[in-house]
C-alpha cells in the first residue's frame, strides 16, 4: 500500500507537537508572564513541598489553629498582562507557588494593594477586567498549615 506524500507521518507529527510543546514552555517561562514574589521562611520544621493546587486561598478571617510557616508576598504589573484581573490572578498563583515550596497547604491574612505610581488606589469591579497601564497590585500573606491536617 503505497502512502500518500502529503499525509504527515508519525515522526512528523512527533517532531511537530515537540515543536508545539518547547513553543508554548518558552511561553509560558517568558518574562513579565509571571508576578514575581518573596518569602521568608518562619517554621523552623522543614515540610515537603507541595502542589501548588493543594494550596487553598482563605480571603476571609479564618479562626483555626494552624502554624505559620512563611510570611510571603507577590507583586504583578498591569503593563506586563494587560489588565488587573490578570495581574491579580498571576499574583494569587505566584502565592500558591511560595506557599507550595515551604509545605503550607494554606494562605491566610491576604492583604491586597493596587498602586499607581506608588500611591494606593482604589479599584471598582468593572476596572479589574479592562486593560490598563501602571497599576501594580502587591499581595502579603501569610503560609500556613492547619494544626490536625
Amino acid at each position: 500500500m503505497r502512502r500518500n506524500r502529503s499525509e504527515p507521518t508519525s515522526s512528523t507529527l512527533l517532531g511537530m507537537l515537540a515543536i508545539a510543546c518547547t513553543l508554548g514552555a518558552v511561553v509560558l517561562l517568558a518574562p513579565g508572564c509571571r508576578a514575581s514574589g518573596t518569602s521568608e521562611r518562619i517554621s523552623p520544621h522543614w515540610r515537603a513541598p507541595e502542589s501548588p493546587d493543594m494550596v487553598d486561598l482563605y480571603f476571609e478571617p479564618v479562626d483555626r489553629p494552624h502554624e505559620l510557616i512563611a510570611r510571603i508576598s507577590a507583586t504583578g504589573e498591569t503593563r506586563r498582562f494587560g489588565s488587573l484581573a490578570l495581574a491579580e490572578a498571576a499574583v494569587y498563583e505566584k502565592l500558591r507557588d511560595l506557599a507550595a515550596r515551604y509545605g503550607a497547604l494554606a494562605i491566610i491574612e491576604i492583604d491586597v494593594v493596587v498602586t499607581v505610581d506608588g500611591e494606593p488606589v482604589e479599584v471598582d469591579l468593572q476596572q479589574r477586567s479592562r486593560p490598563v497601564e501602571n497599576h501594580v497590585i502587591t499581595a502579603r500573606a501569610k503560609a500556613v498549615r492547619f494544626r490536625g491536617r
